[in-house]
């Protein structure tokens, strides 16, 4: 779910809408939280930090 968290935070966030994510119970295994996820997060604040609303 970290994956998911930054793409929506990242789609989300640059129209300015707020979310709260939901677990949904699965038997698959979670996802791992690697360099991927990070520097997705990082890019998240990055663009939320220069994003000027219109």
């Amino acid at each position: 779910m970290p994956r998911a968290k930054a793409i929506a935070t990242i789609i989300f966030g640059s129209q300015g809408i707020a979310f709260t994510p939901i677990a949904v119970p699965s038997n698959q295994p979670q996802e791992s939280s690697g360099l991927y996820e990070m520097l997705l997060a990082l890019s998240c604040e990055f663009l939320q930090a220069i994003h000027k609303p219109v």
